[in-house]
C-alpha cells in the first residue's frame, strides 16, 4: 500500500514537471511593441451630390479626401478637394444644349518635422485648377515654420509662417509668378462625441508689387499693385455612426487680381456625407 502510493506521488511530479518544462513558442516583444507603435493613416472620405431635372437641369457633385500619418519625429498629411456643376440643357448662343458652370480641383500634400513636442518645420506643395475663374493651373511650394499652441482631445490650434513660390497660369495663356509670404492657420474644435467644428486659412501675400494690368484683373488703375491670394475653409461635422459622419462646409477662395469679368472672391457651401478611418 505504502509503495503503491510512493509511486503514485512520483508518477504525478514526474508529468507535472513535464508539463512546466513543456517549451513554448517564442515570442517576439519588441516586434509586437513596434507592431503596436507602427503609425498609421487617418483621415476621411466625404462626398455630395444634388441632381435638379425640369425647367432647368443641374447637376452638383463633390468630394473631399484627406489622410494624416504622425509619428513622434514627423507628420505627413495629403488633402484633396473636386467639385463640378453643369447646366445640361442651356439654351444659349451657341447652341451646344449644355454647359459646365464649375470644374474645380485642389490638392496638396505638406510634411513637418518636429523639432520639439509644440514646434516644427515644414515643406509643402499645392496645386489649383479653376474653371470658373478661368485658371488652367495655380503652383505653390515653399518652407516654414509651425507651431502647435494646443493639441489635445478637445482642442487643435496652429499656425505656421514661411515663404512659396507662386505660379499661375490663365486659360488665355498669361502667367504669373513670385515669391511670396505664406501665413497659415488651423483650429479644431471637438465639442462632444458626436459634433467638431474646425476652421483654417491661408494667405499668401506677394513680396513683390508689379504694375497692375486691367486688362487682366479688376482692380484696375496706375497704382503699383500686390498680388493676395487667400483661403479659408469653417466646417462643421456630426458623427452619425462610430465611423460615418455629416458635414457642413463653407469654402472660400479670394484672389486680389482676379481674370478679367471675375470677382475676386468666390464662396462655395457644400453639404456632404463622408466616412473616417
Amino acid at each position: 500500500m505504502s509503495l503503491t502510493l510512493v509511486s503514485l506521488a512520483a508518477l504525478s511530479l514526474w508529468t507535472l514537471n513535464k508539463e512546466v518544462a513543456a517549451p513554448t513558442p517564442p515570442v517576439d516583444a519588441l516586434a509586437l511593441a513596434r507592431q503596436d507603435e507602427a503609425p498609421k493613416w487617418k483621415g476621411s472620405l466625404d462626398v455630395g451630390a444634388s441632381q435638379t431635372v425640369g425647367n432647368s437641369d443641374l447637376s452638383n457633385f463633390s468630394v473631399g479626401f484627406k489622410t494624416t500619418r504622425e509619428t513622434e519625429q514627423d507628420r505627413i498629411g495629403f488633402h484633396l478637394q473636386w467639385n463640378y456643376a453643369s447646366k445640361d440643357r442651356l439654351e444659349d448662343v451657341t447652341g451646344d444644349g449644355g454647359s459646365v458652370l464649375q470644374r474645380k480641383l485642389k490638392g496638396d500634400v505638406q510634411y513637418d518635422y518636429f523639432l520639439s513636442e509644440q514646434s516644427y518645420v515644414l515643406a509643402n506643395l499645392a496645386g489649383t485648377h479653376d474653371f470658373k475663374a478661368e485658371i488652367e493651373l495655380r503652383v505653390t511650394g515653399g518652407l516654414g515654420y509651425g507651431y502647435q499652441f494646443r493639441d489635445d482631445d478637445e482642442w487643435k490650434v496652429s499656425a505656421e509662417a514661411g515663404l512659396s513660390y507662386f505660379d499661375e497660369e490663365f486659360f488665355d495663356g498669361t502667367e504669373t509668378d513670385y515669391l511670396a509670404a505664406r501665413f497659415a492657420y488651423d483650429v479644431l474644435w471637438t465639442y462632444s462625441e458626436r459634433w467638431e467644428f474646425g476652421h483654417t486659412g491661408e494667405i499668401l501675400p506677394a513680396l513683390e508689387s508689379r504694375d497692375d494690368d486691367p486688362a487682366k484683373n479688376e482692380v484696375g488703375g496706375d497704382e503699383e499693385n500686390y498680388d493676395v491670394t487667400a483661403s479659408m475653409v469653417t466646417h462643421a461635422r456630426a458623427n452619425l455612426t462610430e465611423s460615418m459622419f455629416g458635414q457642413f462646409q463653407w469654402i472660400l477662395d479670394w484672389d486680389h487680381t482676379p481674370s478679367v469679368g471675375n470677382r475676386q472672391a468666390d464662396h462655395l457651401f457644400l453639404l456632404s456625407v463622408g466616412w473616417s478611418y
